[in-house]
């Protein structure tokens, strides 16, 4: 990485200025004075500081696994790809049925040649593109990439072909040697020569215990080359994994609610309602996918799942008048689902359109897509997905080995209760450890840090925890308020001051493209790249006002020493030299009809509010330290340790004009008062009156507390249900759907 040697020194005193504040803060009695002297120099602490710095990062931070700020951002996600935006189909199809979708979505995909559309060729009878088929069964004899996507296609497509032969034999005996071959798990041997497989998060589990169970299915008596298994034994193993995945999707929700894993999961749970012999595992799949398609009915606004993900990528929300943000990958299933996102024609290979549009036992329950319809104008909601650390054995989780795959699944490899088994599990094993622990960094700092404390490596991570426990997908209180013109979306109080990888807490919508969201980079933003994970705020919404708190506290030295050297690297421009700022605002101006900048009311004139216009819904932003446009879509503050942001919606609705809007923003008075963790933080919203906050006290809004939660696992209008609870119940009008995972009662109703 070329950095010009003055930005070097610049950065090198911050540094040093970080450590010297961690060290008065920690041992403030060495730096006292005593007859007019310090009892250490600030030329001994700065040179005690470079050796310090010098040695941990030999020590912790190997030169060649720092990855440039280039390269992280070209990686790609390990997911397939779905089409960029494309001309629509022809309007009627915004307005078909469920059925109707189905056939103008089939309809496309049986004129392409690729590989996932001859899922939808041989289910009408085509004879299908053979080559294509091939080609991607022989990726299998090489492993040198993620092929459990691809595996739940081939899956597919031998089913349909034991029901209805169109295959040549010798297309069928590459799937049946992929098949047999593959490594279906971690205790498996090891075929695959790739370091970078994933098997442990929540869309790799569901893949690959299906694709086990129904390879199973199809080879009952055959010898599997990689395990050594019969098909039999093969059964035995996913049925027992299938079980679990599914219980917990029933009792806690999702870990990663995703515009991009929903779209994951829909295809191999779709495969088992359709091919599972196990009538309960063929059931409570169906089910999830019930959960699954009322949930996207919840949080979809404009095309688009605006809301709080627990995993997304920068592409997805980021992007410029001449490379728009990534579609939604989730958005051609929602279409199929409930009617909501939308079709794009040259959508023709989505695995989970696919999937669905060539099942004849599922269909999402009516009652949904009436839901879906019913919201799109005006809704509230709340929901919880996942549980709090502390919450494990109320769910009957431990810390042994058996209770593993819950904390991996959950992206909690290495909080206190799970982080020593984690270790032993990966060394016995032969894991690549940057597979299940996320950054090598970040192992490497905990393992040098216990040594150096003497502690064991449990008790260190629990010390730890807004690193450790802060990559754990936990409990995340999500709120909704939209209108016709807008919708805010965030997790409410969730981790803050904590450092996660891919969680983006809130956004505002006003269009799919028109949205506003925050964020701190820090040393676990995925793959280092700007906006998306990182350093979380105190988030707290009420209808359509949010608060968001940037701020963390000072960890151990060596760890502050570590973070202090990575968060240098990840921020500098390596064209330039200069460093970019860690905490931002994503605020498009090319997506909005106008923008314009006011000094707020009070605060000392300190802050200032963007607001901005989309058709007729308004959006204001405050920053309370001072922020630059550094694009036309990234407004940074100059501050790299802390800011505070407002966010306020309004529209033509409510206030008439955009001028009125502005008006009434420019009189809102706001104070801000830096605190030692947060701010002390009184809005008078032109909406919703007088709103207070800080880092620890719960947010008043006209003397009222409101609920940031933990929330119930659903509550609107349509479904009350308790956290915890297996037993879903939604209605509307003369309509209901229960979904009931202990006595496997899955009935739609037209009257109640």
């Amino acid at each position: 990485m070329q950095v010009h040697q003055s930005t070097m020194i610049s950065h090198a005193n911050q540094i040093f200025s970080t450590i010297s504040r961690f060290a008065a803060t920690r041992w403030p009695v060495k730096f006292q004075q005593k007859d007019g002297h310090a009892l250490v120099s600030k030329r001994r602490v700065r040179w005690m500081t470079l050796l310090i710095v010098s040695i941990s990062f030999l020590v912790i931070v190997h030169p060649t696994s720092l990855p440039t700020h280039a390269r992280i951002l070209r990686e790609k996600s390990p997911c397939f790809d779905i089409p960029e935006d494309g001309p629509r189909a022809s309007d009627i199809t915004e307005h078909l049925n469920a059925s109707a979708r189905i056939e103008a979505y089939l309809d496309g995909a049986v004129t392409s040649n690729s590989f996932s559309p001859q899922i939808a060729r041989m289910y009408r009878g085509i004879p299908p593109h053979e080559p294509a088929i091939q080609d991607i069964a022989d990726e299998y004899s090489s492993f040198e990439r993620d092929l459990e996507f691809d595996l739940t296609g081939l899956i597919r497509i031998a089913y349909l072909d034991k029901d209805t032969p169109m295959l040549s034999q010798a297309t069928m005996d590459k799937i049946k040697d992929a098949l047999l071959r593959f490594k279906y798990w971690f205790t498996e041997p090891g075929l695959l020569t790739k370091n970078t497989e994933i098997m442990y998060t929540e869309n790799h589990m569901i893949q690959l215990h299906t694709s086990e169970l129904l390879a199973g299915q199809l080879y009952p008596n055959e010898t599997f080359l990689n395990s050594g298994m019969t098909g039999e034994e093969h059964i035995e193993h996913a049925t027992f994994m299938l079980s679990r995945w599914l219980d917990w999707k029933a009792c806690i929700g999702f870990t990663e609610t995703s515009l991009t894993y929903f779209g994951i999961d829909i295809p191999a749970l779709v495969n088992l309602v359709d091919f599972a012999a196990n009538t309960t595992i063929a059931t409570r799949a169906a089910m999830v996918l019930d959960l699954i398609a009322f949930d996207l009915a919840n949080h979809f606004y404009n095309g688009s799942y605006a809301t709080a993900n627990g995993r997304l990528y920068n592409r997805n929300r980021i992007g410029t008048p001449g490379d728009l943000p990534r579609r939604d990958s989730i958005a051609e299933a929602t279409w199929i689902m409930t009617g909501l996102g939308y079709h794009a024609s040259s959508s023709k290979g989505d695995m989970g359109c696919l999937c669905l549009c060539t099942s004849d036992a599922y269909q999402t329950p009516p009652i949904i897509e009436l839901i879906a319809n019913q919201t799109i104008q005006n809704h509230e909601h709340k929901d919880r997905n996942g549980i709090y650390v502390e919450e494990a054995r109320q769910y009957g989780i431990g810390s042994g080995e058996e209770d593993l795959i819950f904390w991996w699944h959950m992206a909690a490899p290495v909080v206190a209760p799970a982080i020593e088994t984690s270790f032993n599990v990966i060394d016995a094993h032969g894991i690549p450890p940057d597979t299940v622990l996320g950054p090598d960094i970040l192992v490497k700092l905990i393992k040098f840090s216990a040594a150096i404390h003497g502690v064991s490596i449990g008790t260190y991570a629990s010390k730890i925890e807004e690193l450790t426990r802060g990559v754990a997908l936990e409990a995340q209180n999500r709120y909704v308020y939209r209108t016709p013109h807008y919708q805010l979306a965030g997790m409410q109080d969730s981790q803050k001051g904590w450092n996660c990888m891919q969680e983006h807490v809130w956004q505002a919508s006003l269009d799919k493209h028109a949205i506003v969201w925050t964020n701190w980079d820090g040393l676990l933003s995925f793959k280092g790249g700007k906006f998306i994970g990182g350093w979380k705020p105190r988030g707290t919404f009420y209808k359509n006002v949010g608060i968001l708190q940037y701020d963390r506290v000072m960890m151990p030295l060596a760890l502050e020493i570590g973070l202090s050297v990575f968060d240098y690297l990840i921020h500098v421009d390596p064209a330039n030299g200069s460093w970019y700022p860690p905490i931002h605002a994503y605020f498009p101006q090319w997506a909005f009809d106008e923008i314009r900048e006011i000094t707020g009311a009070g605060n000392k004139g300190k802050g200032t509010w963007v607001v901005g216009r989309k058709d007729d819904g308004y959006i204001a932003l405050y920053s309370c330290e001072p922020s630059t446009w550094l694009s036309n879509y990234e407004f940074a503050t100059k501050s790299r340790r802390k800011n505070a942001y407002i966010v306020e919606l309004g529209s033509v609705d409510e206030y008439g004009s955009f001028d009125a809007f502005m008006a009434a923003i420019s009189e809102a008075r706001v104070s801000m008062n830096d605190r030692k963790m947060g701010y002390k933080i009184r809005y008078v919203s032109p909406s919703r009156g007088v709103i207070t906050v800080d880092w620890d006290d719960p947010m008043v809004v006209n003397g009222t507390i409101v609920d940031t939660g933990p929330y119930d696992r659903f509550d609107n209008e349509y479904c009350h249900q308790e956290f915890g609870s297996k037993r879903t119940v939604i209605t509307s009008g003369s309509q209901s759907l229960v979904i009931d995972f202990n006595t496997l009662e899955r009935v739609f109703n037209e009257t109640i």
